[in-house]
C-alpha cells in the first residue's frame, strides 16, 4: 500500500461506522465479498483462538493474501482499523 492509499484509508475512516463498513463489504461482487469476508473471519478467529499470541495481532500489508484478497475488497481494510488494528511503520 503506497502513501496515497494509506492517507485515503485514514480519511475514509473519519466518521465511518461498522454499519457503513458492512454495507461497503456487502456491495462488493459476491466472489470478492466471499473471499474478503472469509479472510476477515479467519483473522478475527485466529485472534480469539490465540489471544496471547502476538503473531495474530499483526498483518503484513505486503503479504500476497492481503494484497490479493483484502485490498480488492472494499471495506476490508476499514473493518480491520475499526476493530482495532493500527498502521505502524516497519
Amino acid at each position: 500500500m503506497d502513501h496515497t492509499q494509506k492517507i485515503c484509508v485514514h480519511v475514509y475512516l473519519l466518521g465511518t461506522t461498522m454499519d457503513d463498513v458492512i454495507q461497503e463489504l456487502w456491495d462488493n461482487t459476491e466472489e470478492i465479498r466471499k473471499k474478503g469476508v472469509g479472510l476477515l473471519v479467519k483473522i478475527v478467529t485466529n485472534i480469539l483462538t490465540h489471544p496471547d499470541n502476538p503473531r495474530y495481532r499483526k498483518i503484513g500489508l505486503d503479504k500476497p493474501q492481503v494484497v490479493n484478497t483484502l485490498m480488492p475488497t472494499n471495506g476490508a481494510l476499514a473493518c480491520l482499523f475499526l476493530i482495532g488494528f493500527e498502521e505502524v511503520s516497519a
